[in-house]
């Protein structure tokens, strides 16, 4: 804390447990990234919803490559209200682009679409 570029360390708490669980999920151990990942997915005293909202994205992109619709579709939904409560454009995008590879996996599946027509109608 005495190095005088402290402040532009982007670094904390929650910091390890993101990387630890990226570190899982590009090495292909996906439950391991789900249990780093799941550990965020509550509201927590000094995680911002920002943050969390990246967590539970990650969470829900696991539960993708992992074929797990339920899960998936709760986390989508979960990481999609909290970027759009929070204004958060770049978590909106990344929602975004899970929600792409949610469609690829499973394109006729009903509540995907029922996902598909709550995003577009946040565009409007």
């Amino acid at each position: 804390e005495e190095d005088p570029c402290f402040q532009f360390a982007y670094s904390g708490s929650n910091t390890l447990s993101l990387w630890e669980g990226l570190t899982y999920k590009h090495v292909g151990l996906y439950q391991a990234a789900r249990d780093a990942f799941g550990s965020r997915l509550e509201a927590q005293p000094g995680l911002l919803e920002t943050n969390r909202a990246e967590f539970v994205n990650y969470a829900a992109s696991v539960a993708v490559r992992q074929k797990e619709l339920d899960t998936a579709l709760l986390c989508l939904n979960a990481a999609e209200e909290i970027a759009w409560a929070t204004g958060h454009q770049q978590r909106y995008s990344e929602v975004l682009e899970t929600f792409r590879s949610t469609q690829l996996v499973w394109p006729g599946e009903a509540r995907v679409k029922l996902l598909q027509e709550k995003i577009y109608s946040r565009k409007r």
